[in-house]
């Protein structure tokens, strides 16, 4: 088993969540900055009355703790999260979302 694994390739997937936020106009620069930090990427931006509708994806580990985060830029903000599709990890990236992927990396040097 070990030559099996020394022998293929590690890669390694994380999910991307499609995010939806409606959110007061005023709040919309702060939630596409904090989307962008947490590596998402906009899709959409749309104002709705007094309102802003945002469409992004956004890596699942990045969205830990959003709630709270939405709920310091605007009480009246909403959001859905639900699953979009899973996107490779590169194998050099310096901090892996997933902390048992990097266990693997130090057990199995060279893979």
């Amino acid at each position: 088993m070990l030559d099996t694994l020394r022998t293929s390739t590690l890669v390694l997937f994380e999910p991307i969540m499609k995010v939806e936020i409606a959110a007061p106009e005023e709040c919309a620069e702060l939630i596409v900055e904090d989307l962008k930090a947490r590596n998402g990427r906009v899709k959409d931006r749309e104002s709705r009355g007094g309102d802003v509708l945002v469409d992004a994806t956004v890596p699942l580990a990045s969205m830990l703790g959003y709630a709270d985060a939405l709920e310091g830029f605007a009480a009246r903000a909403k959001h859905t999260l639900k699953f979009d599709h899973y996107t490779q990890i590169p194998l050099k990236q310096p901090d892996p979302p997933l902390r048992p992927a990097a266990a693997i990396r130090l057990a199995f040097p060279g893979l």
